[in-house]
């Protein structure tokens, strides 16, 4: 077996094919780490980031970033804020798992990661796992204070849009029936389009997330790198309309065959009713027409194991809404309250 490290000239491709294999969520794919340092505003001090090879494939995949002590925080561990992740290639066999977890936790042990890790905050998540990985991840799980299961609602979209509609809420189901769009109510903003539309969608979505939020919660900067990541195809942003008026927008991070529904913001009709839903439901079939196989909707059920605010609540129930299916994964933490 093989160790690299992010040092090595085909780590990122290494990283990006294991995560398109794995059911990890495609937010880590490596051409998202601009955008994560300019988000997020701190720099780590070292990159955990490993992957082992065995006979050419891709078997495991670790990233997570050690933050030094500060005035206002504590030494921690994450990947640019967000969880750590571990992904595992489901196709290899348990020893060959087991085997790659070990060359991971020996290497961290060596170079003093492995001791920092047990003695600061820190959250690493597991997708979809199985009896096999678990096992491999004893000795990293006895780390954590404390061990969690988790949901993310996954849409599969080799499903015709009749079948997505039948998995979709009563209230979506409405929306669209009563919401029928005209053909230029819509627009699917992406790489192929001109540039000055690119250009024009990106101001549109930060506006209108704006008045949505009632307040400015990201730089500017962050904006113009989006700017950079939709004229590279990794993001796309579906525009809608209402009498020409702009009344939502929606940005999807793409990697490979997935997309994450990343942000979204809308106006509001004279009565107060949001018009999101058919606007959501074009952006999936648009992407079903792009060859995405599987858009990742964001994680379910939190409040059973962490404290949400009540924001992030409905975001969860209306992210629901729109059927998919539940993949389960579980979490470490070592995070002190």
């Amino acid at each position: 077996m093989e160790l690299l490290d992010n040092t090595n000239l085909q780590f990122n491709y290494f990283r990006d094919r294991i995560l398109s294999e794995s059911e990890a969520n495609p937010i880590y794919a490596s051409h998202f780490i601009d955008y994560y340092q300019e988000y997020f505003h701190r720099k780590p001090e070292k990159k955990l980031e490993f992957l082992v090879l065995h006979e050419g494939t891709v078997v495991l995949l670790f990233l997570l970033h050690d933050y030094s002590a500060t005035n206002m925080e504590v030494r921690h561990f994450s990947y640019y804020g967000l969880p750590g992740i571990v992904a595992m290639n489901s196709k290899a066999n348990s020893d060959i798992q087991e085997l790659a977890m070990k060359i991971i936790l020996s290497h961290l042990r060596e170079i003093g990661a492995l001791k920092n890790l047990r003695n600061s905050s820190f959250e690493i998540t597991c997708p979809d796992p199985s009896s096999k990985n678990i096992a491999s991840l004893e000795e990293l799980i006895s780390f954590g204070s404390s061990v969690y299961v988790y949901f993310e609602r996954v849409i599969d979209l080799s499903k015709d849009a009749d079948e997505l509609v039948c998995d979709f809420s009563k209230s979506v189901k409405s929306a669209i029936k009563k919401n029928v769009l005209t053909a230029d109510s819509f627009r699917l903003i992406d790489s192929n389009s001109p540039d000055e539309t690119r250009k024009d969608a990106i101001r549109a979505l930060k506006k209108l997330h704006f008045l949505s939020a009632g307040r400015r919660t990201r730089s500017d900067k962050t904006w113009e790198t989006q700017g950079s990541l939709l004229a590279s195809g990794s993001i796309v942003i579906g525009l809608g309309y209402l009498q020409e008026e702009l009344i939502h927008g929606a940005m999807f991070m793409l990697a490979d065959k997935s997309a994450f529904y990343a942000v979204s913001a809308n106006s509001k009709e004279l009565l107060g009713t949001s018009v999101a839903h058919p606007f959501i439901f074009r952006s999936i079939l648009a992407l079903k027409e792009l060859g995405i196989q599987k858009i990742y909707m964001g994680r379910q059920f939190e409040e059973l194991t962490r404290d949400i605010t009540e924001k992030e609540r409905n975001i969860a129930k209306f992210k629901s809404f729109f059927g998919g299916n539940l993949l389960l994964g579980f979490g470490l933490s070592n995070v002190k309250e």
